[in-house]
């Protein structure tokens, strides 16, 4: 009967180690593809440049998505699947997928294309915003309003979001807008290759007489809950 025992014992401290170097080995990972990822494709009669943004959720999941701005495809779901180095991109609604490596550093991501018709080399490299865009995002001047950081509950979900409230100088009352993000879990400065669109949309609005807040979505940055569980239900409650 011990040693029956101490069998369960050591599988179970086995199988909770394990747990922990798969959960240890997904936080690695995620910091090394967050972010934005670029590289042109070769295709019959041309080029087509690819754009993949990569965003790690709380719970150990990514989002992605793909754009290819000469074809006016916009954020189409990606999902992604990373072991070690190796890493799939697979974007079923253009039923074509991505097979590669992560190499130098997790700057690069090379490997192959496949879709119908079309087998090609790809490398997708860490889009960098301009010196000029990152030194201006830097530069933090005290703006002529006040501002923020705000915490609020859904009480039907249960989550807590976070977000930032900017309110115009003076007195009362303002007109007041709540910025939602489009599809896909984003932070509250929807921010893509170092342009922050809801915090230049919120300072422009602030700054002529109109309350802003915005927030964090589900499982991104400060805010709660799980956004890969969440549905369109939920979201409008």
């Amino acid at each position: 009967m011990w040693k029956s025992l101490l069998f369960l014992f050591l599988f179970n401290a086995a199988c909770l180690a394990a747990a922990g170097a798969s959960r240890a080995s997904v936080a690695s990972e995620q910091p090394r593809l967050s972010g934005q990822w670029q590289g042109p494709l070769k295709v019959p009669g041309g080029t087509l440049t690819l754009v993949i943004t990569i965003m790690p959720l709380s719970n150990g999941a990514y989002y992605a998505a793909l754009d290819v701005p000469q074809q006016h495809i916009n954020r189409m779901p990606v999902e992604v699947e990373v072991k070690d180095d190796n890493l799939v991109l697979r974007i079923e609604q253009a039923g074509s997928h991505f097979e590669g490596k992560i190499l130098a550093g997790g700057s690069q991501l090379v490997g192959t294309w496949q879709q119908v018709g079309l087998t090609a080399p790809l490398t997708l490299a860490r889009s960098v915003a301009p010196a000029a865009a990152q030194a201006t995002q830097k530069l933090r001047l005290t703006p002529p309003y006040r501002e923020s950081a705000v915490t609020f509950l859904n009480p039907s979900a249960k989550v807590k979001l976070s977000g930032t409230l900017t309110v115009p100088s003076g007195e009362g009352p303002f007109a007041a807008v709540a910025l939602l993000s489009d599809s896909g879990p984003q932070d509250r400065e929807s921010e893509v290759q170092g342009y922050h669109l809801f915090g230049l949309l919120a300072d422009y609005l602030t700054r002529h007489g109109v309350a802003v807040l915005r927030f964090d979505d589900r499982g991104v940055g400060k805010s709660g809950g799980d956004y890969t569980r969440a549905t369109t239900a939920s979201f409008v409650t």
